[in-house]
């Protein structure tokens, strides 16, 4: 821990009105250890650290740029990852983290066409520090190669003979043969080029040199893009959903967390990919989606939080009295908890017991995520005849916007 003002934070997983936690004290305590290599930090320490973060292994050069950095760490909110001035000098630039699947992240890194960058992780609040320097390595269009590449990735594109420098090179870049762009360089200088557009290009080259006939070749660059739905899908706990990405390319391949149950159904008759999941704890989970280049883990198109909520009603909170009216009928209450609340969660109530209603009267009421409080509470109340024998019995039906989660009889 650095010096300076910390909070910490307290989360009861509870849901009955008849239990409760009494918070009484904290207690800091420092574990001590030895330091055999003197650098100020104890060894148990340090192999904690390098236990629980790491870099990806991969390769220190990219052809295309952003450069996607992937690494694993326990506490992803200690975690500042960017851009180092030097070797071991603080960071320049920060840049925005993602989750990844499991204790993964990763984040997108701008690279430099005139030089190495150094990438710099700090991770449990600045216990270990990582670092990786990568290299932007020019793509020789006169080569001919077949490249793939992610949608809005750049190329550093050349086109010189490797044992020449004092001639000229014309480039063209085509879609469906419209020309896209057109450059020149000279000698063996680069060009940056964003793909911007999905689908396949062709970068035509030509290169003269005085007195030497004209050298000439064709790069076909892939550019693929991939998206999962929008929104995140949102899981009832213990409950199967399918979930139906109509933007998600068959290409794509899939990075899934081993803790949840995800399967690949039949594809879809209007395309895309449809897959039925199960969470396995209350949690946040995560998918990816990488990028076929022929390696094993390409970098990534898009990532979808699978957001999963357990909700508790009736018994497990506990159906009680309020009130009782000059008439005899009661004012009952229930409680529902989510243990967290999706902005787009809808619920409906709907009563199919006779004499039993609303507090306006009616016996169906829709409800939203703006009728919950900051403890994932929504306080549901009943007007119960009094020649009514039973309890105040009602179907809940939960909604992610429209799409049915879960239903259950209380």
């Amino acid at each position: 821990m650095q010096p300076g003002t910390h909070s910490v934070r307290l989360y009861l997983d509870n849901v009955s009105i008849y239990r409760s936690l009494n918070f009484k004290s904290l207690t800091l305590e420092a574990i001590d250890g030895v330091d055999l290599d003197g650098n100020g930090i104890d060894d148990w320490q340090e192999a904690r650290l390098a236990a629980q973060n790491a870099l990806k292994t991969q390769s220190p050069e990219s052809r295309s740029s952003p450069y996607c950095l992937e690494g694993e760490s326990k506490y992803f909110e200690g975690l500042r990852v960017g851009r180092a001035g030097a070797a071991g000098g603080a960071l320049t630039t920060e840049l925005p983290v993602q989750r990844g699947v499991g204790q993964g992240w990763y984040a997108e890194l701008p690279l430099d066409a005139s030089g190495p960058v150094i990438a710099r992780a700090e991770l449990e609040n600045g216990g270990k520090i990582l670092e990786k320097t990568v290299t932007w390595t020019p793509t020789n269009v006169l080569l001919g190669e077949t490249l793939r590449i992610r949608k809005g990735d750049s190329l550093l594109l050349s086109a010189a003979p490797t044992e020449s420098n004092s001639g000229q090179a014309s480039l063209e870049v085509r879609q469906a043969e419209v020309s896209v762009a057109t450059y020149q360089i000279q000698g063996q200088g680069t060009q940056v080029h964003t793909f911007s557009q999905s689908g396949t290009h062709q970068v035509l080259a030509s290169y003269q040199e005085a007195g030497n006939p004209p050298v000439t070749g064709v790069l076909t660059v892939e550019v693929k893009e991939a998206s999962f739905a929008d929104p995140d899908p949102v899981i009832a706990l213990g409950y199967y959903r399918d979930w139906l990405n109509p933007a998600l390319s068959p290409e794509a391949i899939i990075e899934v967390d081993g803790r949840m149950e995800v399967v690949e159904l039949p594809t879809p008759a209007t395309g895309g990919r449809n897959f039925r999941l199960r969470a396995d704890a209350a949690e946040p989970r995560v998918l990816l989606a990488r990028l076929d280049d022929g390696t094993a883990n390409g970098p990534i198109l898009d990532r979808a939080e699978i957001k999963a909520t357990r909700v508790s009603s009736g018994i497990q909170t506990g159906i009680y009295y309020v009130d009782q009216f000059a008439d005899g009928s009661q004012l009952v209450e229930m409680r529902v908890v989510l243990s967290s609340v999706p902005e787009d969660i809808r619920l409906k109530f709907d009563i199919f017991v006779a004499g039993i209603t609303f507090e306006d009267g009616s016996t169906v009421k829709w409800f939203t995520a703006e009728d919950f409080n900051d403890q994932g509470e929504l306080k549901v109340r009943f007007i119960k005849a009094a020649s009514v024998k039973s309890s105040v019995c009602h179907r809940l039906y939960i909604y992610q916007g429209n799409t049915l989660l879960e239903t259950r009889t209380n």
